[in-house]
């Protein structure tokens, strides 16, 4: 109201979109598995991270598990491969969430291995727990955990940085799927884009 302007990211615009999903499945039967990563945010900033979060949240819970807009900014005015990354790397965390923990192989988990490992006074270097860490937890791509002095030692290096690099590198890394005039070809209009000002 504010703007005059559509916003599909706040929370009421989230709330409004799920309920018409679920009035949509209510009324055809069918249910949707697709979702969206929405935000009004122009950069790949913290309100860009929040509101795709909470869209790309509240989808996956109401049991989405396809996602729309990845990298889109300004609702749908701006492309950034940076943000296209980050928003990777939100789904990734909110997938491991969804997943929840697995509680069904319970013969790793015995009283005896607890008290092995208490009597180790380690849980960290029990066997069981080298076998299974890398099934219990999420490992991300860009987001960093270390502690702050080892993140200032390591340059302190920041999330869009380490998205840019990723960018860069699958660019770089990346054969043409296109003949060469082609490319060439594409590349005029992009140069006379530019230079009309677009």
């Amino acid at each position: 109201m504010r703007y005059a302007a559509v916003n599909f990211s706040s929370p009421e615009s989230i709330l409004l979109l799920e309920l018409g999903k679920e009035v949509a499945a209510h009324l055809t039967g069918k249910f949707s598995a697709r979702s969206a990563m929405r935000t009004i945010a122009k950069a790949p900033d913290a309100q860009a991270a929040c509101e795709k979060t909470t869209c790309a949240l509240m989808g996956a819970l109401r049991g989405g598990r396809r996602f729309m807009d990845l990298g889109q900014l300004s609702i749908d005015e701006i492309f950034s491969p940076e943000q296209m990354v980050i928003d990777r790397e939100i789904l990734s965390s909110i997938e491991r969430l969804i997943n929840g923990f697995e509680f069904q192989d319970m013969e790793n988990l015995t009283l005896n291995t607890i008290k092995e490992a208490l009597d180790e006074k380690s849980f960290l270097a029990h066997s069981t727990t080298v076998e299974q860490f890398k099934k219990a937890y999420w490992f991300p791509q860009i987001f960093d955990r270390r502690m702050l002095e080892v993140w200032k030692t390591a340059g302190a290096p920041g999330v869009i940085e380490k998205a840019h690099d990723s960018v860069q590198d699958k660019i770089s890394n990346q054969e043409p799927r296109l003949d060469e005039l082609t490319i060439s070809k594409l590349n005029k209009v992009y140069d006379r884009a530019c230079k009309s000002g677009w």
